[in-house]
């Protein structure tokens, strides 16, 4: 595979300005939406809910981190015998984790708004939105096998195309579920499904469209290949659990401490600390595929001179809004 193009790098860099300003449109809409339609009680298990899934997901999400470094060094050194066997041990492999996680999540779903003091009368609607989520989770987990093939050919603005359709067949059905029926947490739970079954589909388009040369085939599913990139998961295990723990727990601490109404005022604000994260990933994450292929074709000055501007311009590009938003908050909350 050749050289990346600034032409791709300016690309990927554009769709991910052009998903974050979506995202934030997005957010300042349905907040309000959420509360009026939905109560804020009951608007404070959404990201409670998204927050406990994300949990279950960190093994699904580290393995495919793990896929996306070992597919590119195989395509970049044209090794297309290890690229597939990579790419359907990955596949299959995370297929048979999925398949025995969707009966765990069903559970918590059933479990989970119990011990957060839920109200019965968001009971059974939170245990849907729960369940929606969770499966909508896995199914975007098992799609990831797909688009780890765009990832590591740079292709991060498809990335970015599919996550848009993800969350625009989103919003657009949460809307016509409200419209013709009593606004529930259930139809969240819908939506969610719905979305991310689309988003798969669409995944896996681009990924025949792209990568002809890849193709399914349970034959060169290898299991110790399987577990060579699993030995690497594991370390992202560590490393995923320590970002929820950093930007989730939180939330499950205030919703448990003082139930749903004060857990969602906190999620209100909330929004803010992710809309700075996501300001900083918008720019972080175009480096991704960047650094890995010069890893791959051992270019470690390179490695060195990305790594330093990141963090230099990350740090200088996060600063002035950090310091806005604390400057113009209010001294509490009451204010």
């Amino acid at each position: 595979m050749g050289a990346v193009s600034k032409e791709q790098t300016t690309k990927n860099l554009g769709t991910n300005i052009a998903y974050f300003a979506i995202n934030i449109a997005i957010g300042i809409f349905l907040t309000p939406y959420y509360i009026e339609t939905l109560g804020i009680a009951a608007y404070a298990i959404i990201p409670l809910a998204t927050s406990l899934i994300g949990y279950i997901g960190i093994l699904t999400n580290s393995l495919n981190s793990a896929v996306s470094r070992h597919l590119v060094i195989d395509l970049q050194r044209s090794d297309a015998k290890r690229a597939n066997q990579t790419f359907n041990s990955a596949l299959f492999g995370i297929t048979k984790i999925i398949v025995l996680l969707a009966p765990f999540v069903i559970i918590i779903s059933f479990f989970a708004p119990t011990p957060f003091g839920v109200s019965t009368e968001f009971a059974m609607d939170a245990t849907w939105l729960f369940i929606g989520i969770g499966l909508a989770f896995l199914i975007r987990a098992w799609s990831s096998s797909f688009t780890v093939t765009l990832y590591a050919s740079n292709r991060l603005d498809l990335i970015n195309f599919i996550n848009l359709i993800n969350i625009i067949v989103q919003v657009a059905s949460i809307i016509i579920i409200f419209t013709f029926s009593a606004p529930s947490l259930a139809g969240i739970g819908v939506s969610y499904l719905l979305s991310a079954v689309i988003a798969t589909l669409v995944s896996i388009y681009f990924y025949r469209l792209k990568h002809e040369n890849l193709s399914i085939k349970y034959g060169d599913y290898d299991a110790s290949r399987f577990r060579e990139i699993a030995q690497m998961g594991g370390w992202m295990v560590i490393n995923e659990v320590g970002s929820l723990l950093l930007i989730n727990v939180d939330l499950i601490i205030v919703n448990y401490l003082f139930g749903n109404i004060v857990g969602g005022g906190y999620a209100i604000s909330y929004q803010w600390v992710g809309l700075l994260r996501g300001m900083a990933g918008t720019f972080i994450s175009i480096l991704g595929p960047i650094i890995i292929i010069a890893y791959a074709n051992k270019q470690r000055d390179r490695i060195i001179e990305y790594s330093k501007s990141a963090v230099k311009l990350t740090g200088i590009g996060i600063a002035l809004p950090i310091g806005l938003l604390c400057g113009f908050a209010p001294p509490s909350w009451s204010s």
